[in-house]
């Protein structure tokens, strides 16, 4: 069974948008400012300590719980799924992926750009491949990056490569598959053709015989090709398979996020049983899920790290913010702002509460480190 506790750290990457230039303690009382906020002379509410463990909240909109809840709101069972499996994979490990996974979302910050007036969401995220709530980020900068890709090339095609379904062990029909593709490519018919593309990698079970069923999709650009020829090839490169499809893209946009599904998972897991679950997260374990050749190389797979953190400025924590709404007229516009895609005027802030709390309730004198909170490029908006 793979060890997968050397191989990522099991400590959570918070990301704050105040970066390294977050204060070692807030501010002494009074704030000026935080008038409006209820039953407070220096602007703090009344009903303070309610707000210090929030774990359920109640928006204009209806969504209730906390940001993570917030985030898993539609895929609560792949999320159970999931869980189950690194669990299972921990063994006992105090500190296994599990617990990363229960961490994932925990943390929210609602963050201004100082220049636009723009609202974002960033949060804490355990970057684990099955995460569903990572999954979503992933999948959503993929999708830009090929579909800014595929608007550069003419003619775009969808090609999809698979292979004889089999009862060996999925890592063994995974090393086949690769090494077929990868003959594929070089093979002249094919590359005089194919100037380049991304692919993806999917696997399902067969609803037929209930085998594995692994296959490739592929985002294609260059010469027309014939589906004879793709069939032929294919055959010859993989002994036994001539079962591909090949067709034209006309929405470029909804073809980048068809495929992008698969490139931070390659399957659901709710759909499979415990044992195929397993399966599955072991054969995938170090192994490439999406990739590009030709030119299509230059197209990023991996979101770049941020390097803006002083363009961003705390406006308050989910839980605060959300906690304050029926209540504080920022909080509301701190939130609508975020909801609605609207601009944020400066000084419109619940920062301060959030520092009185983390002075008071939470860290007492001291804070973190501010090296443990990391403003990445994986916001939720």
């Amino acid at each position: 069974m793979t060890n997968f506790t050397t191989t990522q750290s099991s400590s959570l990457l918070m990301d704050d948008p105040q970066g390294p230039g977050y204060p070692a303690r807030p501010p002494s009382f009074p704030y000026e400012g935080c008038s409006d906020y209820p039953s407070s002379e220096y602007g703090i509410p009344a009903n303070l300590e309610s707000l210090v463990h929030t774990s359920e909240t109640k928006t204009p909109d209806g969504e209730i719980g906390t940001y993570r809840h917030h985030r898993a709101q539609n895929c609560v069972d792949e999320l159970a799924a999931v869980r189950q499996v690194y669990e299972t994979l921990d063994a006992g490990n105090p500190n296994g992926k599990h617990l990363q996974l229960d961490g994932c979302r925990k943390n929210a910050w609602f963050a201004r750009q100082k220049d636009t007036g723009i609202v974002k969401v960033f949060s804490s995220a355990c970057r684990l491949r099955w995460c569903p709530m990572c999954a979503k980020s992933k999948q959503a900068y993929i999708t830009r990056s090929t579909s800014e890709w595929l608007k550069t090339v003419g003619y775009p095609k969808l090609l999809t490569l698979t292979i004889l379904h089999t009862e060996l062990p999925l890592s063994e029909q995974i090393d086949n598959l690769y090494g077929y593709f990868k003959r594929l490519r070089k093979r002249k018919a094919f590359s005089k053709k194919v100037d380049g593309g991304v692919w993806f990698f999917q696997v399902k079970i067969s609803k037929i015989d209930g085998l594995w069923h692994p296959h490739l999709h592929c985002l294609i650009s260059g010469l027309s090709i014939a589906h004879s020829t793709i069939k032929r090839i294919w055959k010859e490169v993989s002994f036994t398979s001539e079962i591909v499809d090949i067709r034209s893209i006309k929405d470029k946009d909804n073809a980048a996020r068809h495929v992008a599904r698969y490139a931070a998972r390659p399957s659901e897991l709710i759909n499979l049983d415990i044992d195929k679950r397993l399966e599955l997260v072991e054969a995938m374990h170090g192994r490439r899920l999406v990739g590009t050749w030709g030119n299509a190389r230059s197209v990023s797979l991996k979101p770049p790290k941020s390097d803006d953190h002083e363009d961003w400025e705390s406006v308050g924590s989910w839980s605060i913010v959300t906690g304050l709404l029926e209540n504080d007229a920022r909080a509301r516009k701190i939130f609508n702002a975020w909801k609605n895609s609207l601009e944020l005027p400066a000084g419109v802030t619940c920062k301060p509460v959030d520092d009185f709390i983390a002075e008071e309730y939470i860290w007492g004198s001291e804070r973190p480190p501010p090296g443990e909170y990391q403003h990445t490029f994986f916001e939720d908006n």
